[in-house]
């Protein structure tokens, strides 16, 4: 099968790849961003609920020792990771949106309309999507805590080009508009239009193929659902 390479953060490149290496595809990693802290912690006080987004949020509570007072608290994920990881955190009224970010606002709406307690946000310094603008327009108050953020790794053009050869006619996971961003600046800086002509990138959603729509690459493909199972069942069609 054709190699893959994953450029999303650690240890969530970790997993993809291990779910992609059981299916025969041969791994590349070589993350673009890593996650930090950024010093921020929860404030004290009464939440209707928890919104995650990610498992780094997950991964950021853990490192701040921070659970809700209340073990009945409804958690609201987006992916079956950032479910798991929360479930494995010691959360236990999870309810998971695969990939789904939409349904899970329905949710939030539906459960929450007219409290006046506010929800908790713990979520990314940068962020493409704005949950908390989405639920004021519903009057549903959300206390965001930007609790950590994911920094570009800077690799040199040495480096991004050894990446980009190992997988040369084979595929690149984006995962996000933003490392689609970051992948596209990164391609344009370094010349490589060469090595990316026979690339098949697969894309998490519209929105993270956008940046690449103007390089020249194999095929920019994007996946039926926003998740990483529709990923690899679009890889797979193109074997």
């Amino acid at each position: 099968m054709q190699p893959v390479l994953i450029v999303r953060a650690e240890p969530a490149a970790g997993e993809t790849a291990h779910g992609l290496e059981e299916l025969g595809y041969r791994v590349v990693r070589f993350p673009l961003f890593e996650f930090r802290r950024t010093g921020v912690t929860i404030p004290e006080g009464e939440y209707c609920a928890v919104a995650l987004t990610s498992n780094n949020a997950v991964r950021a509570l853990r490192e701040l020792g921070w659970k809700p007072g209340n073990p009945d608290l409804p958690v609201y994920c987006i992916g079956p990771r950032t479910e798991e990881a929360a479930r494995e955190y010691g959360l236990t009224n999870v309810r998971s949106f695969h990939g789904e970010r939409n349904q899970m606002v329905r949710a939030i709406r539906e459960d929450h309309a007219g409290t006046k307690t506010p929800l908790l946000y713990p979520a990314a310094k940068d962020r493409a999507f704005d949950l908390s603008s989405v639920l004021a327009q519903d009057g549903i108050q959300t206390r965001l805590v930007e609790i950590y953020v994911m920094e570009r790794t800077r690799p040199s053009r040495d480096a991004f080009l050894k990446a980009l050869a190992e997988v040369e006619n084979g595929a690149i996971f984006v995962h996000s508009r933003r490392t689609a961003d970051y992948l596209a600046e990164l391609i344009n800086q370094s010349n490589v239009a060469n090595l990316v002509s026979g690339i098949v990138f697969v894309c998490i959603s519209k929105q993270a193929s956008e940046p690449l729509s103007t390089i020249k690459v194999g095929k920019l493909l994007v996946a039926d659902e926003s998740n990483e199972k529709a990923m690899i069942a679009l890889l797979a069609g193109e074997q």
